[in-house]
C-alpha cells in the first residue's frame, strides 16, 4: 500500500499556513511536535517465526477454486466497505476571527499487532480483525499466532496470502511475551501501536504475566479483545440453504444450533412460521439466515444476535468496538498568533 501519498490538508475559513514553534499536544505519551518517532523494523528475531512463502504455497494449493472464491468475496466485501487508505496524513486547520487557530493532523499508527490461536482460526473471524488494519494505512501489520508452524490450518493461510497479509509468525508463549513486551517499550517512547488479541485463556495467560503487565498501561498501546461468538444460530428454510460445507470453511469451530430444514433432508417438511420465530428468541451472537430472511430478523423484536449474515454474504462478521478511528493517530496544535497564508 502506497504511504508516500502527498498530504491532504482541508482548511475552515481563511488559509493557514504552519509556524515554526507552534505548540503540539498528542493524544498519547510522547508528543512530538511536527510529527512522530520513526518505526523501526519489527525485531530481527521474529524473522526466524515467520512462515516462508512455500508454506503459504502449500496452503492455497490444498483448496479448490470454488473455495478459494468464497475467501475472495469476502476480502472484496471488506474492501467494499472501507475502502484502503491512499493518503499518509490528513492536516485539518481553522482560523477564528481573533487569530486563534487549531490544527489536527491525523495518520494512521505505527503498527497493528493481531495476536491469534486456535479460537480466532475461522477465516471470517480472522478476516474481521485482518482487514481494517490492513486498510487503515498502518505500514506494519503483523499476524501472530500461539503454536508451532504446522499447526497454522490452511484456511487461515490461504486468507492471509488472498488478503495480501504475509507477515504471519508461529510464536509459543515465551516469544509472544518478548514481542508483547517491545511493542509496549516502543508505545512508551512515543510510537502508537494497536494490539488486537484473542479473548482466550492461552493468550490471556501471555497478557497477563505479572512481568508484562504494567508495560500494558501507555496511551500509545491499544489493546482490544476479541470475543469469538459464543453461539451461532443457522436457519434454513429449504434443505439447499446454506451448505454445510461452506459453513465449516468459514465459521468452523464455532457453537452453533441449527433450526428450520435439516441440512441435506428432502423428505423433511417445511418449517413454519411459528417455528422461525421461536428460533428468533434464542440467544445469539451470530445469526446466519438466508437472505429473504435478514430484514424480518433485523425488524424482529425479539432477535438478540449482534450480527446477522444473509447466505449472499457468507464469510462476513463485524467484531463490537472495531472501527476505524481505533488505527489513527493524531495530535493538535492551538496558537493565539494570527497565521499568514505567506511564508
Amino acid at each position: 500500500m502506497d504511504l508516500e501519498a502527498a498530504d491532504e490538508v482541508a482548511v475552515v475559513g481563511d488559509d493557514v499556513s504552519k509556524a515554526d514553534g507552534m505548540a503540539c499536544v498528542d493524544f498519547g505519551d510522547g508528543a512530538v511536535p511536527g510529527g512522530w518517532p520513526d518505526w523501526p523494523e519489527w525485531p530481527e528475531w521474529l524473522e526466524a517465526r515467520m512462515l516462508p512463502d512455500s508454506r503459504f504455497a502449500k496452503s492455497y494449493a490444498t483448496f479448490e477454486d470454488d473455495a478459494r472464491a468464497l475467501l475472495k468475496r469476502t476480502i472484496a466485501a471488506h474492501f467494499t466497505f472501507a475502502a484502503p487508505r491512499r493518503i499518509a496524513r490528513t492536516e485539518h486547520s481553522q482560523m477564528l476571527p481573533s487569530g486563534m487557530t487549531r490544527t489536527a493532523t491525523t495518520r494512521a499508527v505505527d503498527c497493528v499487532l493481531m495476536l491469534t490461536d486456535s479460537s480466532l482460526d475461522a477465516p471470517a473471524l480472522a478476516l474481521a480483525a485482518l482487514m481494517p488494519a490492513l486498510t487503515c494505512g498502518a505500514p506494519n501489520v503483523l499476524v501472530a499466532r500461539l503454536g508451532s508452524a504446522a499447526s497454522l490450518p490452511h484456511s487461515l493461510l490461504t486468507a492471509c496470502e488472498i488478503a495480501g497479509q504475509e507477515r504471519v509468525a508461529a510464536l509459543g508463549p515465551v516469544q509472544a511475551e518478548r514481542l508483547v513486551r517491545e511493542l509496549a517499550e516502543r508505545a512508551h517512547a512515543g510510537s502508537t501501536c494497536v494490539i488486537l488479541y484473542a479473548a482466550s485463556p492461552a493468550v490471556m495467560r501471555v497478557l497477563d504475566r505479572p512481568s508484562l503487565r504494567p508495560l500494558l498501561h501507555s496511551h500509545c498501546l491499544r489493546l482490544v479483545p476479541l470475543a469469538p461468538p459464543a453461539r451461532c444460530g443457522v436457519w434454513r428454510d429449504a434443505p439447499t440453504d446454506l451448505p454445510q460445507p461452506i459453513l465449516d470453511l468459514l465459521y468452523p469451530d464455532l457453537d452453533t444450533v441449527c433450526g428450520g430444514a435439516p441440512c441435506g433432508s428432502d423428505s423433511a417438511p417445511h418449517p413454519t412460521q411459528r417455528q422461525f420465530q421461536e428460533f428468533l428468541a434464542l440467544p445469539f451472537n451470530l445469526l446466519l439466515v438466508p437472505d429473504e430472511r435478514v430484514a424480518e430478523v433485523v425488524h424482529h423484536s425479539a432477535q438478540t444476535a449482534c450480527v446477522v449474515v444473509g447466505e449472499g454474504a457468507l464469510g462476513l462478521w463485524a467484531w463490537p468496538g472495531l472501527h476505524a478511528e481505533l488505527f489513527s493517530q493524531s495530535s493538535v496544535a492551538f496558537s493565539a498568533v494570527a497565521f499568514s497564508s505567506a511564508r
